[in-house]
């Protein structure tokens, strides 16, 4: 029988059989501590309980696949891995894709140095360059700069190793930084 004073290990183990009860008692026991850690780096009430449900939510999702030796430390990384993620996401700039580019405005915020390069056209030659890249490549390249995936995401997504992935980015970036060298004026410093 499961009650509040059930140690965590023993409910981590039933969570791990589909135990929905035992999941709800660690929720209950420590969603406050994973708000709260998540608060003291965003500060925002709403943004805090969305993650935190996301989190608990990935934690069940894959409830089978995780190994939890102490539960209060593992939430506490994790919900500031998540709160980095979050703001990780809100610094990076949407990238929209359009066929007509006569609806299409600059945004002010975008500084461009060189009236001969667009966003644009940088864009294209991404796009262009990537057609280039190993399928793999361009795969791992994507999730993670266009779904901003971390790269343990990535990996366990594609059933690969934390590694590969880190290979195929290295190898990517530095074939996107040697192409950049090329594109005219000072678009990228």
């Amino acid at each position: 029988m499961l009650t509040e004073q059930t140690p965590d290990s023993v409910l981590w183990k039933e969570v791990q059989k589909n135990n929905s009860k035992a999941f709800t008692l660690l929720f209950k026991r420590y969603w406050s501590a994973a708000f709260t850690s998540a608060f003291v780096y965003l500060k925002d009430k709403g943004a805090c309980a969305d993650l935190v449900q996301d989190l608990f939510l990935g934690i069940w999702e894959k409830r089978h696949r995780l190994t939890i030796d102490a539960f209060k430390p593992y939430l506490q990384a994790s919900a500031r891995y998540h709160v980095y993620r979050f703001v990780r996401a809100k610094k990076v700039s949407p990238m929209f894709y359009t066929d007509d580019f006569s609806k299409i405005t600059l945004d002010t915020g975008y500084m461009i140095q060189s009236p001969e390069v667009s966003t644009f056209e940088l864009q294209k030659e991404i796009d262009q360059f990537l057609v280039k890249l190993p399928k793999r490549c361009q795969e791992i390249f994507c999730l993670s700069r266009r779904e901003n995936l971390s790269n343990n995401e990535i990996a366990e997504r594609l059933e690969i190793s934390k590694r590969t992935v880190e290979n195929q980015l290295t190898y990517a970036l530095r074939e996107i930084r040697l192409l950049l060298k090329e594109v005219p004026g000072d678009f990228v410093q």
